[in-house]
């Protein structure tokens, strides 16, 4: 019967974590005695340092290592043996472990020891004949010049199904399925450089191929030199190697498909992060009221820039009738009623007593961030239109008109296709119908010719990054052909898989460009000489036929109130007194909080004669 291989684990510690019957009964102690020791104490002084030189090389690679030791037995006892060691990982214990194989190879070290002194002790002779006769571990005798079988222990004649007559007519190229030139190769190794260890695959009289571990010696027999082979069947172990491999390569494998997956999925939340990023930063961008709540408890979740600002805090957390209405109640009026079982936005016009500002609002259920529905509100500030509708009665049953069906709209374009997504008011307000609208160029068909390749260039220059905003004003047709006109704004907010998504809002301002109109025809008429200026750097933007008429200056002679100063006052002396003076006056206004009182001067005109003139300002508050 053929006697198990002896094994134990060790863990990078090199302590034993596991071993078998066999390794206890060959270091002749009860098997409880080593589990979770040390190796080393059961190692020879002289082995532990290149047991330790080996460990190292096993540990750190991933191939089948091997190596001879020697251990020394409780009897004190040396124990010389051939170990195979291999890593691989445990998943109970997540750890890199290493199973050795041990192989007593003692008897081989006692038959060199015993032939070499054959001459002289002419017993051993026997006494090896009897260990190959006896022995349960499979023997050979072979030639090394001829690798013929010269002998052949029981052991191994019932293992490859030969008989001893037979196994001695066979060369061991009848075993060893190596091509026959390669066998004599590692036999010549084995004579010259003295290579013990191999791993063969030998084939069994019934045919059966078998992985063999086969360790050789070349010792002396009376006149000759002989092949003595230990063979091992590690077939199951091999397999069971092999089994192991695939196994740790299918978890390496599970295990980087898991990595890959929640990458995939880290990246994938970091878009839609961005994405919501990129949401709330367009809402902080449109200079308009916009506040999101809680359809439930209507309390606010988002505001954006502008709101903060009017409200004069961070309302986020508040309930929106207390916050926008100052109402502890819930307000009458509320909106939510209009949206709650709708998918349609919902316009009015309202105006705030708490913040004494006139709206247009529009008010909307949508998915939030988070995918709850929420009620979405837009309040366009319109105070400063009502205002102007008292001074402008003649247009003002335009602009109800126009504010009643509301003369707002958001939309979407996607790139490269073009397709676009938009409020149907986009259309409605040309009087057309939405449904003829599923391209931007249907709507860029529309476009004044003068105005197109503006509008265009504006639109390259955002998604080129020229631009961080998208801002135009263009005349569009109507269904009645007539041209009406819109300023048009949008930022990027999405860029991926190759799409690039433009979201926007579009405004009718026919009716404030007709209003600036009439002013403009209004100052051209005006018998006083006016000069239009804005900014912090009081830029001239226009000067009026009366101005040039009385003094001469265009705006490309004067093309800020800086200049005014050096040309009308070129005397520096004479330009610090009126300046200190006017500054005075400046200031009076300021406190009294109203206009300022004209001044007289004599200024220079432009063809170096001196008038008399009285002059000063009007602040306009007209934003652009």
């Amino acid at each position: 019967m053929k006697a198990p291989v002896a094994y134990f684990t060790l863990n990078k510690t090199g302590n034993i974590l596991e071993l078998n019957h066999a390794a206890a009964e060959l270091l002749k102690m009860p098997i409880q005695t080593f589990k979770y020791t040390s190796i080393f104490p059961y190692l020879e002084e002289k082995s532990k340092k290149k047991f330790t030189k080996f460990f190292k090389q096993v540990f750190n690679s991933d191939q089948i290592e091997y190596g001879e030791i020697i251990f020394k037995s409780i009897q004190d006892e040396s124990i010389f043996a051939n170990l195979s060691a291999v890593t691989y990982y445990d998943e109970e214990s997540g750890e890199k472990l290493v199973r050795c194989n041990v192989i007593d190879i003692s008897q081989i070290k006692q038959f060199e020891e015993e032939i070499i002194t054959q001459n002289k002790l002419l017993a051993s002779e026997n006494r090896m004949k009897t260990l190959f006769t006896e022995s349960g571990v499979m023997m050979l005798i072979i030639n090394p010049d001829t690798g013929q079988i010269e002998d052949a222990n029981p052991a191994a004649c019932d293992f490859y199904g030969y008989s001893a007559d037979k196994f001695k007519s066979l060369n061991i190229s009848d075993l060893n399925i190596m091509p026959e030139n390669e066998i004599k190769k590692e036999i010549e190794n084995t004579r010259k450089i003295g290579k013990k260890h191999f791993n063969f695959q030998h084939r069994l009289a019934n045919g059966e191929i078998r992985d063999m571990e086969v360790y050789c010696a070349a010792i002396q027999f009376a006149e000759q030199r002989k092949l003595f082979s230990i063979i091992h069947d590690n077939t199951e172990r091999v397999k069971a190697e092999k089994e192991n491999q695939k196994i740790n390569t299918e978890l390496s494998n599970a295990f980087e498909e898991l990595y890959a997956a929640n990458d995939e999925l880290r990246v994938n939340n970091l878009l839609i992060e961005n994405e919501r990023k990129q949401f709330l930063s367009l809402l902080d961008s449109i200079p308009e009221n916009i506040y999101v709540s809680d359809i439930k408890i209507n309390e606010i979740i988002f505001a954006n820039n502008h709101l903060k600002k009017s409200i004069g805090r961070n309302i986020t957390g508040e309930l929106c009738h207390q916050a926008i209405q100052n109402d502890a109640k819930v307000c009458s009026f509320c909106p939510i009623n209009h949206i709650i079982n709708s998918d349609e936005p919902y316009f009015r016009e309202f105006y705030n007593a708490h913040l004494n500002k006139h709206y247009f609002i529009m008010d909307r259920k949508i998915k939030w961030t988070d995918q709850r529905d929420v009620h979405f509100q837009l309040a366009v500030d319109i105070t400063e239109r009502k205002k102007a509708e008292e001074k402008l009665i003649q247009i003002n049953h335009r602009l109800e008109t126009s504010m009643r069906s509301g003369d707002m709209a958001w939309w979407k374009m996607e790139l490269p296709s073009g397709s676009i997504k938009f409020n149907p008011n986009k259309a409605l307000m040309l009087g057309r119908n939405p449904e003829d609208f599923t391209h931007y160029r249907q709507f860029m068909d529309l476009l004044h010719p003068d105005d197109y390749e503006p509008a265009m260039q504006a639109m390259l220059k955002l998604i080129n990054g020229e631009l961080d905003v998208y801002k135009t004003q263009y005349r569009i047709k109507t269904i009645e052909d007539k041209y009406i006109w819109f300023f048009d704004s949008g930022i990027i907010t999405s860029k991926k898989n190759g799409k690039t998504l433009v979201t926007g809002i579009v405004r009718n301002i026919n009716h404030q460009k007709i209003a600036e109109q009439k002013i403009e025809d209004i100052i051209e008429k005006t018998p006083i000489a006016i000069i239009v200026s804005s900014g912090v750097e009081q830029v001239n933007e226009y000067i009026i036929p009366e101005f040039t008429r009385l003094l001469g200056y265009t705006i490309e002679d004067l093309p800020n109130i800086a200049e005014w100063w050096d040309k009308a006052y070129s005397d520096k002396k004479n330009q610090k007194k009126i300046n200190d003076e006017w500054t005075k006056i400046v200031q009076k206004a300021i406190e009294t909080k109203s206009d300022t009182e004209p001044i007289e001067t004599i200024a220079r005109a432009k063809n170096d004669t001196l008038k008399h003139i009285k002059w000063g300002f009007i602040s306009t508050d007209i934003q652009n």
